[in-house]
């Protein structure tokens, strides 16, 4: 693979992990609990260190990384706002949601792997 190339994918890589950390960053906007807010830092900080390690390996190709968020395909954003579902204190009433919640958290992550082996396929969708 060329230089060129390899930088590509990594940004591209990039990319998704950018995506998924202004989506989470998004959705714990307005949470209060605190196992739901240690459950997407942990998305967060994944990602993150994805973006670290791939930001250092085009850096040892000798140039930059992308800063960008393209949410093109798919933005948990508009996916889930949490907010709609925190019910201020009942906290029987948010448990309920937690299924809708978690399912659309497992509907990201997927597309997250699946824009992973896109990219690694070369088949950009976004």
């Amino acid at each position: 693979m060329d230089k060129a190339k390899a930088i590509e994918i990594l940004n591209r890589l990039i990319d998704v992990n950018n995506n998924r950390i202004v989506s989470y960053k998004s959705a714990l906007e307005g949470i209060e609990e605190s196992e739901l807010k240690t459950f997407f830092d942990q998305f967060i900080q994944t990602s993150q260190n994805f973006k670290k390690y791939m930001s250092r390996e085009i850096y040892k190709l000798n140039s930059k990384s992308i800063e960008r968020t393209s949410f093109t395909r798919y933005s948990f954003r508009s996916g889930m706002n949490i907010k709609s579902f925190y019910t201020g204190g009942d906290r029987y009433a948010f448990l309920d949601s937690c299924e809708y919640i978690l399912d659309t958290c497992e509907k990201f992550e997927d597309y997250v792997v699946e824009s992973y082996e896109n990219v690694l396929r070369n088949e950009f969708l976004f």
